[in-house]
């Protein structure tokens, strides 16, 4: 999933990188490498994030279970109203709404950072360290985003 690169991959990439740029760590070719491999990654992250919200209300909602054992089973009369009923009573409760606008702003805002980085990366070299910052910053707020849209995941065996 998405949010399993972005903590395991991105963030400590990004978090690399601010060590590197505060002289904690010396790493050249990760330095001039970083751009190449992490900003499509992040930014491709950031899209396929976008499109999880897009279908998570019809991913996730409750509906879905009433054509799975053993609610297949309900009687038809039943089956009319109640997985409309299940499903508004998820989508009021669950807070989707909510998880999927702040999943968007974060990966706006993450997006909107990498830009920036990579336009100034080569020019303004003393703005390196604080546009590094700032991303990790944005990137740890969609990790936080993105683990909360998992907690309405249901358990799969």
């Amino acid at each position: 999933m998405s949010h399993d690169v972005l903590k395991n991959e991105v963030i400590p990439a990004v978090s690399k990188l601010e060590r590197i740029l505060d002289g904690k760590v010396i790493d050249d070719e990760f330095l001039e490498s970083f751009f190449e491999k992490m900003c499509p990654t992040i930014l491709s992250l950031c899209d396929d994030l976008r499109r999880l919200t897009e279908c998570a209300e019809a991913k996730l909602s409750p509906k879905s279970y009433f054509t799975l054992a053993p609610l297949s089973g309900v009687d038809d009369e039943t089956k009319r109203w109640l997985p409309a009923l299940a499903h508004a009573l998820w989508l009021n409760c669950s807070g989707l709404e909510t998880r999927c606008i702040k999943m968007c702003l974060s990966a706006d805002a993450v997006c909107q950072s990498v830009v920036v980085l990579a336009k100034l990366w080569n020019t303004q070299r003393d703005r390196r360290a604080p546009l590094v910052k700032t991303l990790l910053i944005h990137l740890r707020q969609m990790a936080a985003a993105a683990a909360e849209l998992g907690r309405l995941v249901p358990y799969h065996s």
